[in-house]
């Protein structure tokens, strides 16, 4: 061999030996999203509320509770389909519900909001938002539950149910409920048609927690329910008309429509009666094709939420999901791509929570905890997907089952949920 091909490959190998330890050492920072901030967004509504537990606030950033509307006066409670209204005082479940999401989300730090509005919710709200004083009484009953409640914030969803919105009197509407909440911690959001642009400027006056787009329903491409090209186009009409990326939340459906007649089916649903792959992106039923969003297309809408330096992500609806432990739940590849854990739990300081201890600490398959009593346990990968959990938990845990790598391990006792970071050898 020629003594400059010798040199030639020395040359190479030098420059390999040279960089390999880099190549190792260093993450993939643009698929390395354990560190992200993006937030994450599941609507329930209170017909869903049997379908869940209370395992769902380890997955979500906000939890917005849905149903909560106006009527002409400003009062609260329910809209029916039929043009009526239930008051709050005849509706004993937003009560119940309220609590039970406060019992649920304990110390974890995701947010409950409750939704102001809805398709037919939005019945009253022309009416309502026309008047100063029916504004005034429907703000101050807001802020009193809020504040009797110990809740975060409210989204509002006026939609055009019999008739256009009335952008003024929306802007009225906002101007004001962010008026009365000054000086307090409460938030505001927005979710809104994608083709409703004319509202930007009027967004762009309102301190807004996020503008949530409604990029799912009757809206078809690619053989899926809003395809990928089509919530690009829809983010880049809002950031035109003024809205800056890091404002918007990109919608993303849990159910399957079909064009036929826009009649709609539960992902749980689709996954319990067709178990498609992940993959596929439509099914057959009753001779109808519906279409919806599988693992594979939630994966890159969530990896573009992360791309394009969106707020984050928000769901129609979680109650329609398989269980997050599922493989084929679209929450928990929602969590692959958009990990909340680092978000939602914090490192506790107390002294209580630094006499719990942990032994071995790398620990391999068994894990023993001392310190704690009459405890619960949940352990969450780093991606905050939930691997173990036990009610009344053991002090010596099996975890053998766990794959090698960084785990959070929450101890809940009845005084407090407390939350630590260990690594499996």
């Amino acid at each position: 061999m020629p003594k400059k091909n010798y040199i030639f490959i020395y040359c190479q190998l030098l420059v390999w030996v040279t960089l390999l330890p880099i190549f190792i050492a260093t993450p993939l920072l643009a698929q390395d999203n354990s560190s992200s901030n993006a937030i994450v967004v599941g609507y329930l509504p209170y017909y869903r509320m049997e379908q869940v537990s209370g395992t769902i606030f380890n997955h979500l950033t906000h939890l917005n509770y849905f149903i909560l509307a106006p009527n002409s006066k400003g009062e609260l409670g329910k809209a029916e389909k039929n043009g009526g209204f239930t008051p709050l005082s005849q509706f004993p479940q937003f009560y119940k519900d309220i609590e039970t999401l406060k019992r649920w989300r304990g110390k974890l730090k995701t947010k409950i909001f409750l939704v102001l509005g809805g398709w037919y919710e939005s019945d009253y709200f022309d009416e309502m938002a026309a008047s100063a004083s029916s504004r005034s009484h429907f703000i101050s009953n807001v802020k009193q539950i809020l504040e009797d409640y110990q809740l975060d914030g409210v989204d509002f969803d006026w939609e055009g149910y019999k008739g256009a919105v009335d952008n003024a009197n929306y802007q009225l509407l906002l101007t004001e409920m962010e008026q009365a909440f000054k000086g307090t911690s409460f938030e505001i959001s927005v979710a809104i048609a994608c083709s409703h642009t004319s509202l930007a400027p009027i967004f762009k006056q309102i301190q807004l927690s996020h503008i949530g787009l409604m990029s799912y329903g009757r809206i078809f491409q690619d053989e899926m329910q809003v395809s990928i090209n089509q919530l690009k186009g829809y983010v880049n009409d809002w950031i035109k008309a003024g809205i800056k990326a890091e404002q918007l939340v990109a919608g993303v459906p849990f159910y399957a429509c079909t064009p036929a007649d826009y009649s709609a089916i539960t992902y749980q649903s689709v996954i319990s009666k067709y178990n498609p792959a992940p993959s596929v992106n439509k099914i057959t039923h009753n001779n109808k094709i519906y279409y919806y969003n599988g693992v594979d297309v939630m994966k890159a809408k969530a990896q573009y939420v992360l791309d394009a330096k969106l707020k984050g992500i928000m769901i129609w609806e979680v109650g329609q999901d398989t269980d997050p432990s599922h493989s084929k739940s679209l929450l928990k590849a929602i969590n692959e791509v958009i990990p909340v854990d680092e978000i939602i739990t914090t490192v506790p300081t107390n002294a209580t929570a630094h006499s719990i201890q942990f032994f071995p600490n790398p620990f391999q398959n068994q894990l023993t905890i001392q310190g704690a009593s009459n405890f619960s346990l949940r352990i969450f990968n780093q991606r905050g997907v939930l691997v173990h959990a036990a009610l009344n938990s053991s002090s010596i845990i099996n975890t053998s089952h766990l794959k090698t790598g960084f785990y959070f391990i929450q101890v809940i006792t009845p005084q407090q949920t407390t939350t630590y970071k260990l690594l499996k050898q």
